[in-house]
């Protein structure tokens, strides 16, 4: 996802909130290896405020290269 795109999905999700928004880590889990990648884990993050209550989650690999990647990031409760 390009940063475009991510920051449409944000606005879109917080809306016009003019309140704070709190963001905090709900909950996580390591992960296991994943064809060529190993998934270091996922997480899950509640977004806050006066207006909204949504989420984030998303799962994070890392690459045969030793690099970190996100694999998935969702915007919204399931």
């Amino acid at each position: 996802m390009d940063l475009p795109k991510l920051e449409k999905r944000w606005l879109s999700m917080i809306g016009s909130s003019d309140s704070d928004i709190d963001i905090s880590l709900e909950t996580f889990e390591f992960g296991s290896r994943e064809n060529s990648m190993i998934q270091v884990g996922w997480c899950y993050f509640i977004v806050v405020s006066d207006h909204i209550s949504e989420a984030i989650s998303m799962d994070v690999y890392k690459t045969e290269a030793n690099a970190f990647e996100i694999g998935s990031l969702e915007f919204g409760r399931p």
